[in-house]
């Protein structure tokens, strides 16, 4: 059962001493190595008292979805045995699963999109749960490929 929609009003309410910031496809050779010994420098080798925070936007974008599900699972169930909190951008919908499983270390947050008067717009106001609107199909039929 998904939780209902909560509105987070504070930036207070989210703290980080640092980011690591990976966009994958725009990632090749020796830019993926060094991203790769960042999250193993940063999460999973850290000894410091604070905890690590990382920013994982779109993991393996462009890849087989399945095997990205798989994978991208994996890499969550291994940062939870680490002092490492992440935040992972996706619009993989398997992954938001992970919550129901696992409420206690796991949830879900979306911006959700506000299709009104024909238009589409965001009020980027982080909200708990998943988003639900469709604005994928609306731009389509929009833009009449649909």
């Amino acid at each position: 059962m998904q939780r209902p929609a909560q509105t987070v009003k504070s930036r207070s309410e989210i703290h980080f001493a640092h980011a690591l910031i990976g966009r994958p496809k725009r990632i090749v050779g020796e830019q993926a190595g060094h991203i790769t010994r960042r999250v193993h420098e940063n999460c999973f080798g850290h000894r410091g008292t604070g905890r690590v925070q990382a920013v994982i936007d779109e993991i393996l974008r462009g890849t087989n979805s399945e095997d990205k599900t798989h994978g991208s699972e994996q890499f969550i169930r291994k940062l939870l045995k680490y002092n490492c909190l992440a935040l992972f951008a996706t619009h993989d919908l398997n992954l938001s699963k992970l919550e129901t499983e696992m409420p206690e270390l796991i949830s879900n947050y979306c911006f959700e999109s506000i299709i009104e008067n024909g238009e589409l717009h965001f009020d980027y106001q982080l909200q708990r749960g998943i988003a639900r609107n469709r604005n994928a199909s609306f731009l389509m039929k929009k833009m009449e490929i649909i």
